[in-house]
């Protein structure tokens, strides 16, 4: 009985904490945006995006955007591609969605860069 009163008492601790979290104004916008930008689901999205021929490049910066994990010598790989935001501007309102936006941008074009290169060496 004791056992089933702590986990009783458990769960209504972390659900009192949980909605005095959600109930903090931007914390289930940060949340949201946390999801959005996991850095681990780039190279996924970067797949999807070459198998759908609908590639892109993603921008980052605050006082100037640039093609973040593009090295100078690809620049040209990537010319004609379109350009996305991913974390620009020169107001950063959640530094953690910030860092998120750069990781994520970073690992989805060197993905891309990866390909570009690739398609470019077949090509000769």
């Amino acid at each position: 009985m004791k056992i089933v009163k702590k986990a009783l008492l458990s769960a209504i601790l972390v659900s009192m904490i949980i909605w005095m979290f959600s109930s903090i104004p931007g914390y289930l916008e940060h949340r949201a945006a946390m999801a959005k930008w996991a850095p681990e689901k780039a190279g996924i999205e970067a797949a999807k995006d070459i198998a759908s021929g609908s590639v892109k490049i993603y921008l980052h910066g605050s006082f100037a955007a640039y093609a973040v994990g593009v090295d100078e010598q690809f620049m040209p790989l990537i010319k004609g591609l379109p350009r996305e935001d991913a974390g620009v501007g020169c107001v950063i309102d959640d530094l953690g969605v910030f860092e998120a936006q750069r990781e994520y941008a970073t690992r989805y074009n060197k993905f891309i860069v990866e390909h570009m290169q690739s398609r470019s060496e077949k090509n000769g």
